[in-house]
């Protein structure tokens, strides 16, 4: 995930990174809450961070 990523590149990453597969109501309801934020933006099938400044700061906390 570079800054941009569709739901089943951000199921993926999840899996790997926590061992376990969230349910897709889960990760859905969790994205849609995101994007209501402002901290996700989304653009057809995929996501994105739009403010740069939280974007550096989570991608290069990876």
């Amino acid at each position: 995930m570079l800054g941009r990523a569709r739901w089943s590149d951000i199921m993926k990453y999840l899996m790997a990174r926590v061992g376990e597969r969230p349910t897709n109501a889960t990760l859905s309801r969790d994205l849609n809450n995101l994007v209501k934020m402002g901290f996700l933006a989304k653009d057809g099938d995929w996501y994105s961070i739009p403010d740069p400044i939280i974007r550096y700061a989570v991608l290069k906390t990876r």
